[in-house]
């Protein structure tokens, strides 16, 4: 059976209860390296233990999160929202009269020779 490549991922972390990222690596500013990988064995949980991803299966009975609307905040106002327009064309503006004064200056100093 062909089944996409996402359902097949879908099917094996349903069936995995717990996987180990790998090894972890502390560095200090002092130089003293710590090694987090320790794997936990009979309950006790070791002095650095490895990180670890656990995985449970969904249950129909528990219901999915609810998306979260955001609160509109008082940056929102609509008088505040043509600032960026008169900003960039006040900036235009001025690069425009930038330019034709510069294009002044070296046309006079072509001129003065």
């Amino acid at each position: 059976m062909n089944r996409p490549l996402l359902t097949r991922a879908a099917t094996i972390a349903a069936t995995v209860a717990a996987i180990t990222l790998g090894e972890a690596l502390q560095t200090y500013s002092d130089g003293d390296v710590v090694r987090w990988i320790e794997e936990p064995t009979s309950g006790a949980e070791p002095e650095h233990p490895a990180p670890v991803l656990k995985l449970a299966k969904k249950d129909a009975a528990t219901p999915a999160a609810a998306p979260v609307a955001l609160a509109a905040t008082s940056n929102d106002s609509v008088k505040d929202s043509n600032n960026g327009t008169a900003y960039g064309i006040a900036g235009i503006l001025l690069g425009l009269a930038g330019l034709v004064a510069g294009l002044l200056a070296y046309r006079r100093a072509a001129q003065a020779r």
